[in-house]
C-alpha cells in the first residue's frame, strides 16, 4: 500500500513537471528614468507624462524608479531670466528593465548695465540688486556684462557735501544695455527758512539760479501740481496737462545736470549753462485759494516773471516773459521752541507768454513759456 502511495505521489510531481508550471504571474516590465535640467542651480520645473494616463510634475535632478516600460514625454516649464530647452518637450521609449534620461539645457537670457556716477570726480558707492539673489556693490562708473535680465535695483550711498540720488528700480531685457545713471547734487545754497511766502519765492529764485536739486525737492510740497498751457501739451502730447512732484523731480535732475538729454518727442535738447531770474515781481497780495479752485485749501499770488535760459554758445537763450500763478501752503514747524509756519510751493499756473516759440528780433533769443522750458526738460 505504502508503495502504491509512493507511486502515485511521483507521479503526481512528474505531471506538474510537465505541465512547466506556468501559472505563476509574469514579472513586471518596468524601468527607470532620469530627469536632469541644466544648470542644476536653476531647479527647473518640469511634467512627466506616460503610459496609463500617467501624470507627475516635479522640479530639479530627478531620478524616477520602477516605472512602466512604454513612451514617456517630458515638458520643460518657464524660468524666469532663462530660455527653456528647444523644443520644450521630448519623448522617449522606456524599454523594459532599462534607463533613459531626459536632459534640458537651458541658456541664460543676458544684458549689461553699465553704472554711471555723475559727477564723475564724485567717489559714491552704490548697490545694485536683481534677479536670483543677484548683489553686487562698488564704487564710480562700472560696467556689469553677462547679466540675468530681469528687474534690478540700485541704490546710493551717501556722499559728503552732495544730495543722493532717489533708488531706482529698471528691467534689463535680453540683449540690452541698461545705463543706471545717478546724479549727486552739490547741497543747496544758503537758503533762508520759509516761515512767509514771500521768503518761499525768494529761495525758489535761488535755488534756480544756483541749480541745485536737493534744494528745489525739499522746496515743494508732496500734493505739488503745476497746470501747463494748451501750447506746451499740445506739442508734447504725450506729456498731459499737468506736472506732478515725480516729474519735477526728473526735470530738475535733468536740467540742473547741464547735460544734453532729450524732450518727449525724442529731439535734442542742449544742456543749461545758467538760469537767470531777471524779474519776479509780486503783483498783489496773497490770497487764499476756495474749496473750487484747482489748487484749493492753499495762498497764491501773481508774479511777473522775465526768465533767461542759457544752453551756451552756439544756441538760442531761451526767454520766459509773463505771468506765473503760485500757489503756497504752510505745515507748523518747531524751531527754538516755538511753533513757526513752514511753506513749501504747492502749485504753479503757467500763464506765461506762449504766442508759439519763435526767435525774437535779435535772433539769438527764443521767446517760450516757462512750462515749455520744462517740458523739454521732461
Amino acid at each position: 500500500m505504502k508503495r502504491n502511495m509512493m507511486g502515485m505521489i511521483v507521479a503526481i510531481a512528474i505531471a506538474l513537471l510537465a505541465c512547466g508550471c506556468n501559472d505563476d504571474p509574469a514579472a513586471p516590465s518596468v524601468g527607470t528614468f532620469t530627469i536632469n535640467p541644466e544648470p542644476n542651480a536653476l531647479n527647473a520645473p518640469w511634467q512627466v507624462s506616460g503610459p496609463g494616463g500617467h501624470a507627475q510634475s516635479g522640479a530639479g535632478d530627478t531620478t524616477l524608479v520602477n516605472m512602466a516600460a512604454g513612451n514617456y514625454t517630458v515638458t520643460w516649464g518657464e524660468v524666469s531670466g532663462w530660455l527653456t530647452p528647444s523644443p520644450d518637450s521630448a519623448t522617449q521609449t522606456l524599454p523594459a528593465d532599462g534607463s533613459v534620461t531626459f536632459t534640458g539645457t537651458y541658456l541664460a537670457r543676458l544684458g549689461d548695465i553699465v553704472i554711471d556716477v555723475e559727477p564723475s570726480a564724485v567717489a559714491a558707492g552704490w548697490e545694485l540688486a536683481g534677479p536670483n539673489g543677484y548683489f553686487a556693490t562698488a564704487t564710480g562708473d562700472t560696467t556689469l556684462d553677462d547679466l540675468l535680465v530681469g528687474s534690478y535695483t540700485i541704490t546710493w550711498a551717501e556722499v559728503g557735501g552732495y544730495v543722493a540720488p532717489a533708488p531706482e528700480t529698471a528691467e534689463l531685457a535680453e540683449g540690452q544695455t541698461l545705463t543706471l545713471a545717478g546724479t549727486y547734487a552739490p547741497v543747496g545754497p544758503p537758503v533762508v527758512f520759509p516761515d512767509t511766502p514771500d521768503k518761499l519765492m525768494a529761495n525758489f529764485q535761488l535755488i534756480y539760479e544756483e541749480m541745485h536739486v536737493g534744494e528745489f525737492m525739499k522746496m515743494l510740497h508732496p500734493h505739488y501740481v503745476m497746470f501747463l498751457q494748451q501750447s506746451t501739451y499740445n506739442e508734447f502730447p504725450d506729456l498731459g496737462t499737468t506736472l506732478d512732484l515725480d516729474e519735477e523731480r526728473r526735470i530738475a535732475e535733468r536740467m540742473f545736470s547741464g547735460l544734453d538729454v532729450t524732450d518727449p518727442n525724442g529731439a535734442l535738447v542742449p544742456g543749461v549753462d545758467a538760469i537767470l531770474f531777471q524779474t519776479l515781481q509780486r503783483q498783489g497780495a496773497w490770497t487764499g485759494s476756495p474749496a473750487n479752485d484747482p489748487i484749493p485749501d492753499a495762498e497764491f499770488a501773481l508774479y511777473d516773471t522775465v526768465i533767461l535760459v542759457d544752453r551756451g554758445a552756439g544756441y538760442t537763450l531761451l526767454k520766459v516773459q509773463g505771468a506765473l500763478k503760485f500757489y503756497v501752503a504752510a505745515h507748523d514747524s518747531l524751531v527754538g521752541g516755538v511753533t513757526t509756519p513752514y511753506y513749501r510751493l504747492r502749485g504753479l499756473v503757467d500763464l506765461t507768454n506762449d504766442t508759439g516759440r519763435g526767435v525774437v528780433a535779435d535772433k539769438a533769443t527764443e521767446s517760450i513759456a516757462w512750462g515749455a522750458v520744462k517740458a523739454l526738460f521732461r
